[in-house]
């Protein structure tokens, strides 16, 4: 199943939840509850996917890792 399909079968109101952990509005709110940033990307768009991983997945200094978590829809 597509991660738009998935999407499809949410819940108005998680639907409305996802949106909002993903928004602008709700960054500050995630950052302060799981001290993450939280984007949505469809796992089949590896363009997308490559984006993130080059942007989040090291520190500044470019040599320690992070742990970038995917959760599956």
């Amino acid at each position: 199943m597509t991660s738009k399909a998935v999407i499809r079968k949410l819940t108005p109101e998680n639907f409305e939840e996802l949106n909002y952990l993903s928004s602008e509005d709700g960054r500050d709110y995630v950052r302060q509850k799981w001290q993450v940033d939280f984007y949505v990307a469809e796992s089949s768009n590896l363009g997308a996917r490559r984006k993130y991983e080059n942007l989040f997945s090291r520190n500044p200094d470019d040599n320690n890792l992070k742990g970038i978590p995917y959760v599956k829809l």
